[in-house]
């Protein structure tokens, strides 16, 4: 269902080439071959090119109920970084549909279970991820296995068993919010708002955009330089902060 059509990821060039090997239903902007079969904040504009509004309903119950008819969806993020992990899983998982996913390097981390998503990372080419999704729709035992998590309530992993239960407000996303907030203004200001904490370039660990299709950097691909471009910024701004004796820039 995608609409970002130039992702740092290259996610249309990997989706085009798993079409060769196996029917994919495309019903966003990017290589749409499907509309979806209601209309309202979902429907496709030929006059701007897509209906933005859909991003205010993502979890819609109107369209979580017709994406849980499909057994597999692809879940490629638009760039890669540790930290960056959207609905593109989290739908999947919430609605008991297997995600082919391809995005954090941690999301290891973050699954119910070691089968609770298939990573494009196992499969060096869209023809061999074909051939396993051509067994698990054959095998029913086996596509189930990615189930467990959602069928049978089965969670193996300790850590997101830990996060889900001890984090504060982790089952309200508005109570998360205000306490996330409230938390970066604790450590930007301290708790007595007397001692100021920046953040240092450390926090800058985003690699630079891995291909899906290829799983390696595309030296041609433009955000590879938008993302240089933007270190070479905040290191100046960072150099800037850090020696007073540099002649200020001027707007």
């Amino acid at each position: 269902m995608q609409s970002d059509c130039d992702t740092a990821t290259e996610r249309d060039d990997y989706v085009k080439n798993l079409m060769e090997f196996i029917p994919v239903d495309s019903y966003g902007v990017c290589l749409r071959n499907k509309e979806l079969p209601f209309g309202g904040v979902y429907k496709y504009s030929e006059s701007d090119g897509a209906n933005r509004n859909y991003l205010n309903n993502l979890f819609d119950d109107q369209l979580l109920s017709f994406m849980a008819k499909y057994k597999f969806i692809v879940s490629i993020e638009n760039g890669i970084c540790n930290d960056y992990v959207t609905e593109k899983l989290w739908r999947p998982l919430e609605i008991g549909v297997v995600p082919i996913y391809y995005g954090s390097p941690l999301i290891r981390d973050w699954l119910p279970n070691n089968k609770s998503a298939i990573l494009l990372e196992d499969f060096p080419t869209p023809e061999l991820l074909s051939q396993h999704l051509h067994y698990l729709l054959n095998n029913d035992t086996a596509y189930e296995e990615y189930l467990e998590h959602k069928t049978l309530g089965l969670i193996a992993n300790q850590r997101l068993i830990h996060e889900a239960t001890e984090g504060p407000n982790q089952s309200d996303f508005n109570e998360m919010m205000q306490e996330f907030q409230c938390f970066v203004c604790g450590r930007l200001y301290g708790r007595n708002n007397s001692e100021v904490q920046t953040v240092t370039r450390d926090h800058y660990d985003c690699p630079l955009p891995y291909s899906a299709l290829t799983q390696s950097v595309n030296p041609d691909n433009k955000w590879v330089k938008i993302i240089a471009d933007a270190e070479e910024s905040a290191n100046r701004m960072y150099e800037e902060v850090l020696n007073s004796t540099l002649q200020l820039r001027v707007a």
